[in-house]
């Protein structure tokens, strides 16, 4: 899966670049069974431009634990923010701030 190329607009400011990863199409790393939970771990290839890019991973099981996410990379890259949104908009997403 790549990145989109880094384009600029016409005032010269650089496009984020933006890729959506399913991850059923994700190879599975390992899974650990508790009695009240499961840890599956997966494997998510991405080839990254230069720049800033956004990697969206859909399809996360509705059951998830929010809390839970854990993201690790590997290379030349910093990962500077993790979001969790849900596919419903009433829920909560990590980051919000309240809103007065």
């Amino acid at each position: 899966m790549k990145g989109e190329v880094k384009q600029e607009d016409a005032e010269g400011s650089a496009k984020l670049r933006s890729l959506e990863v399913r991850v059923k199409d994700c190879d599975i790393h390992s899974v650990v069974v508790y009695q009240d939970r499961a840890e599956v771990k997966r494997l998510v290839h991405v080839e990254l431009c230069a720049g800033e890019n956004v990697v969206t991973i859909t399809g996360l099981a509705e059951c998830i634990d929010e809390n839970s996410i854990r993201v690790e990379g590997k290379g030349n890259a910093a990962i500077t923010d993790v979001i969790y949104s849900s596919a419903t908009p009433k829920e909560s997403t990590i980051g919000d701030e309240e809103k007065g």
